[in-house]
Order: C-alpha cells, then structure tokens, then sequence
C-alpha cells in the first residue's frame, strides 16, 4: 500500500467549520489537507483563546495528532510581557517603539517555539504549512534543519498583506484623530516590511487571500512563489427564506479587530441615526460575533441595537435580517461575512475596500458606498426595493457558489500541495 504523505498544519486558531474568520480558513486548509494527507495540527494560540473542550470532533475526525500550546509560563519571558509591566503610559510607548518585530511574535521566543515543536520533532513530515506571517518562526525546525534531503516542503499561509492592513489601520486613526494609534499602526507595517523580508523567501510557496494582496507582495519583495488562495465558506444546508419584513441589518465580524470595531461604531453612530432621520419606520441593528470589547458591548445600550457574542451558528441571525452590512474602513483579505451573507441570499451593502478582491460588481452581487451619508442611502435603497435585492442575491449566490464554495477553494490547496510534493 503506498503511503500516504504526512503534513503539519501551524495554526494561531482552532480549525473550525463556522465561528471567526481565523478559524473558518484554518478549517478550510486542514479539510483540503487531509484529502491527501495524514496531517498533525499544532495549535499556537496567539490572538485568541482555544476553547476549554479541547480539540473538536471536527479536528479530531481530520487529523492523526492534535497539539494545543501552552504558552502561559512562557509569555513572561518575553520582551513584551517585560514591557506590559511599565506603568507609565508614555514610557510603555517608547518601550514598544524600540521592540524590532511584529507585535503578535512577541511571543514566539526560542524557549516558546522549542516547546510547541518539541512533541512533533521525530514525525518524518513531507509537508509543514503555517498560517499567517507572525507564527513563521515555528516553522523554524523544519527551515533549519540540517539534513536538506529530509527537509519537507515548507509553505506559508500569508492571508491578507500586513504591511498594507497596517498602514489602512495608521489611516484610519489618523482620521478618527488618535495620533498614537496611527504612530503604532504605521511601525507595525514597517516592521512587517522587514519581517516578511527576512521569513517569506525561505518558503516554497506563499499563499495570499487576493489578486491585490498578490500584486504588492510581489512587488515588495520580487517573489514568484506567491499564490492566491480566498477566504471560502459552506453553502447552508438547509435553503434560506425569505428576506423578513422588519427591516434588521445584521453586521457580523470578530469584534475585537480594530477594523470591525470601527464598522460598528459608524453603524450605530453615523448610518442608523441617518436612516432613521429619513423614515418613519423602526430600524433595528444586530452585531453579531466573536469576542467583543467594551467598546462595543456598550453600543447594546443604544436604542435598538442587539450585540451577540459567540453564537454556535451565525445561520438563524441570517434569517432574522432584511439586510447584511460591512461599512469596512480598514484591513485585508477577503471578508468572510460577505460571502456567508451571499450564501445566505442577503443583499449586502459595503465599502469598496471591505468588498475587494471578491469580483463582485456594484449593482450586480451587492452596492458599494463609502462615507456613512452615501451607505445609509444604499442601504435604504436596499430595504425599499425588493425587486433590487432580489436581483442582487441572485447573482451574489451565483458568486460565491461557483467561486467561492469550500469544495472549490479546498481543491484549489490540495492541487497546490500535489504540485509542490511533484504528486
């Protein structure tokens, strides 16, 4: 019986078949993977809390071996953690100014990487495969190892451009009028101009979420092993109803991203109160995600507005909504609510950036308007005009069936990892 090659997949979430968008790609990688694969996964979590259940049938079903990091001894040892202790608020800024990388690989010292790899280091791998740019260093046994001719082949899922991310973030505090925030936003793209320098040369191949993303990779660093792979989601089982009368838009996202936390507060600060200046009818507003700030769990005490955290299944909040919102200002990659809403069949108002590098056309998958005056008017348009949101559904469902389906972006990696192992 031929063997099957054996791959380790480093992820900063639980692979997962819904919840946070970090977790839905992670699923997507490892379902493609273990097509042809039998894969270890090694769970470094970084942003996010791993949940108290452990793995889940999910990863368990996908996977030989399932490590979970515990980084809770090592964190202290860390520049930051010494760093987080100064109380002072503008000592505790010049402290990080001085910090030479990416913020999110604070943690990720020889002690920390050392002892996450440390389980896995006898596995014979033909493929390693990290996700995102700041977990590169736990790639590092595999780069680094000695014997070249039992190296596996070594890939990183970049998703979105951090160093663009980064600098939309630095513009958008620059606008909101926090002049440290934009100074922090700003080094942190200079520092991931250098780290990816350094890090992505070293891969055989390196995965972007879009054509754009692709393009300014490449033309930072003059690579040509840049792939393009998009966010994908699962086409709801069970086809979705109706669009209710009540007329509830229905903003979804991780909300403790800067990005999305700015996207609510325009909503319910900037876009509600102009639709509801404009009618004479009562519009409500639901945000619906994972982990939120202060920040926004206030914005439930607006009139109206409903935040709910951590939902099982976003499917039943879908149904409830007449309308699905991104007023995206900032950040990367492809955004998976848009396409959960299209497959939803919800019409969709966004900005133009939060929309980008899906194809989707401007009266045709859904409306694009930036500024809170011109969405409100789209989203009105939307609300009023059934005929509108139905032709729009229509071809976003389209979209996002023949383009964007897990089946489809899941045979794309599985495809990219035949041609990397010359299979």
């Amino acid at each position: 019986m031929t063997r099957r090659p054996s791959a380790l997949l480093i992820a900063p979430a639980l692979p997962a078949e819904g919840g946070s968008g970090l977790g839905i790609r992670a699923g997507m990688i490892l379902e493609a993977l273990a097509a042809d694969h039998d894969v270890s996964l090694l769970v470094v979590p970084v942003t996010g809390t791993v949940p108290p259940t452990g793995v889940s049938p999910f990863v368990d079903r996908l996977t030989v071996r399932a490590t979970i990091a515990d980084l809770t001894g090592l964190r202290t040892d860390s520049h930051l953690a010494l760093i987080a202790r100064v109380r002072d608020p503008a000592e505790r800024e010049e402290a990080l100014r001085a910090f030479p990388r990416p913020l999110l690989t604070g943690v990720a010292t020889r002690d920390a990487v050392a002892a996450a790899t440390a389980p896995l280091a006898s596995v014979p791998f033909d493929l390693v495969l990290v996700m995102r740019l700041y977990l590169a260093p736990f790639a590092s046994p595999w780069l680094d190892a000695p014997n070249r001719s039992r190296r596996p082949r070594c890939v990183i899922d970049v998703d979105d451009d951090e160093v663009r991310t980064h600098q939309t973030l630095a513009a958008l505090c620059r606008a909101r009028g926090d002049a440290t925030a934009a100074s922090r936003a700003t080094r942190e793209a200079e520092r991931y101009a250098q780290f990816e320098r350094e890090c992505l040369p070293r891969f055989e191949r390196v995965l972007m979420g879009t054509l754009a993303d692709q393009a300014a990779l490449q033309a930072r660093l003059a690579l040509e092993t840049v792939r393009v792979v998009p966010n994908a989601v699962r086409l709801p089982l069970v086809a979705p109803g109706p669009r209710p009368a009540a007329w509830r838009l229905l903003f979804v996202g991780s909300l403790g991203y800067a990005p999305n936390v700015d996207a609510a507060d325009v909503l319910c600060h900037h876009v509600l109160p102009r639709l509801r200046a404009t009618v004479q009818h009562s519009v409500e507003l639901e945000i619906v995600g994972t982990r939120p700030g202060p920040d926004v769990a206030r914005l439930a005490d607006l009139p109206g507005v409903r935040v709910v955290a951590d939902v099982p299944s976003v499917d039943p909040h879908y149904a409830r909504c007449r309308l699905a919102v991104a007023p995206i200002r900032a950040g990367g990659s492809t955004r998976i609510k848009i396409l959960e809403a299209f497959a939803h069949r919800r019409p969709v108002v966004s900005t133009r950036l939060g929309a980008e590098g899906l194809g989707a056309l401007d009266g045709v998958h859904l409306l694009l308007a930036d500024g809170p005056a011109a969405f409100a008017e789209s989203c009105l348009r939307l609300l009023h005009d059934d005929g509108l949101a139905e032709r729009l559904v229509a071809s976003s469902a389209d979209l996002v069936a023949t383009r964007f389906a897990f089946p489809v972006m899941a045979q794309r990696i599985a495809d990219l990892c035949r041609e990397i192992l010359g299979r």
